[in-house]
């Protein structure tokens, strides 16, 4: 395989401008110094470039780590060890990841010599993880796929989904919202304007006399559900949904639900939580959601708040309080 280096603008202006620094000697010219070798990158792709993320330090590891795998690459594998694959993608990143792999101490995990055959054009390195994991899914179907999911560390592991399925926690999502439901009265009193009319005409325009008020009589408040059976409908319409054949419930092994005082207590691995509610840390519009067969498929979008337009930066501004005083905002537009 080839591999095609793309050298910056930045590069070359610089080697330009140590050139024209130099001043020529008086003598013969000094026998120029052999070229230095290109370190190879781990995984050979044919053709890679990439165009690396910056981002501050948001103070939240995993955050951190995912905006590592938002750099963007063009890449094609041909015939490439899986194990070469994920060596050149967490090299690339440069971000705290942990790949599980299948040997003598663990039954489950990725294989390491399942050749992949792929080509991502500009795509971020999770979406690149993704597209690898689904084609290795095909392989390893019996074991529910490969995916990934994050440590309370702030790392990214990446493995069979029955390797991952060891790494569970419990998490509590209040759904007090979803279980209202607002009453539907069909017994309510009905004005009836022109007897009111006609008994103010009676009485001389006083203020006696029936009240322009009747009920009507429609077999009452219709019967409403408990909240426990409402909880049980929201829970089986999640585990159909939500990794299904990861739920107890459908005979899977790895992840429960129970419904409890308003809320429902999860215990799962990190990408079933992931699957049921996002991160809170990270923005929800740019997380996409996508359904094929009756797998759903959640993919991470770079947050719109790192983006950086080119030429443009924050400015004070100046605005205008109620009492005609000018207010200067310290940290810019």
């Amino acid at each position: 395989m080839k591999i095609r280096t793309m050298v910056g603008v930045c590069g070359v202006l610089a080697m330009c401008a140590g050139a024209v620094g130099q001043t020529a000697p008086s003598t013969t010219p000094a026998k120029p110094e052999p070229a230095k070798p290109v370190p190879a990158v781990a995984a050979t792709p044919s053709t890679v470039a990439t165009g690396q993320v910056v981002a501050r330090s948001s103070g939240i590891p995993q955050r951190d780590t995912l905006m590592k795998f938002m750099t963007t690459a063009t890449v094609e594998f041909k015939e490439t060890r899986l194990e070469e694959v994920m060596r050149w993608i967490v090299a690339t990143s440069g971000a705290d990841a942990d790949v599980l792999w299948m040997d003598d101490h663990s039954g489950t995990g990725l294989d390491k010599d399942t050749p992949v055959t792929a080509k991502f054009e500009n795509r971020t390195l999770l979406d690149i993880v993704d597209g690898v994991l689904e084609r290795f899914g095909d392989v390893n179907a019996s074991g529910g796929g490969a995916t990934w999911q994050m440590t309370q560390s702030g790392a990214i592991q990446i493995s069979t989904k029955d390797r991952l399925n060891k790494y569970r926690r419990v998490e509590v999502y209040p759904i007090r919202d979803l279980l209202f439901e607002t009453p539907n009265y069909t017994n309510a009193y009905e004005l009836d304007l022109q007897q009111a009319l006609q008994q103010a005409g009676q009485s001389g325009g006083g203020g006696g006399g029936q009240s322009p008020f009747t009920q009507q009589n429609q077999g009452g408040e219709q019967q409403r559900k408990d909240q426990a059976e409402k909880a049980n409908e929201i829970i089986d319409i999640l585990t159909q949904l939500v990794e299904t054949e990861q739920w107890q419930q459908n005979g899977g092994e790895s992840s429960t639900m129970r419904y409890f005082q308003g809320a429902l207590l999860v215990n799962a691995p990190d990408y079933v939580h992931r699957g049921l509610g996002g991160y809170s840390w990270w923005s929800r519009g740019a997380t996409r959601i996508s359904h094929q067969g009756n797998r759903r498929y959640v993919t991470m979008g770079m947050d719109a708040a790192t983006n950086m337009l080119k030429d443009m930066q924050n400015q004070p501004i100046t605005a205008t309080t109620g009492s005609g005083d000018l207010v200067k905002s310290p940290g810019g537009g």
